[in-house]
């Protein structure tokens, strides 16, 4: 699995799933200040006029996903390495 992000949840119109994730996977990603330090999965951020992320290792890892060596690579910051 080289990649996070494996399944996509839809929703129709009147707002009810048509896939529900059950067992699988799930990657959180938000722009909340310290959401990777404080368990979240990915971290986006803005500083210095450029978008960045910082990743959360062992959150991603207990939600049984793996991410690709050069995506850590160009994170501004990994914890739980």
């Amino acid at each position: 699995m080289p990649f996070a992000l494996r399944r996509r949840f839809r929703t129709t119109a009147d707002g009810a799933d048509t896939e529900k994730p059950g067992n699988a996977p799930v990657l959180t990603l938000s722009d909340i200040a310290d959401f990777a330090e404080k368990g979240g999965g990915i971290a986006l951020l803005f500083r210095d006029n450029k978008v960045v992320f910082e990743v959360n290792l062992e959150s991603i890892r207990n939600a049984g996903l793996r991410l690709p060596g050069q995506l850590l690579n160009i994170a501004t910051h990994v914890y739980g390495r």
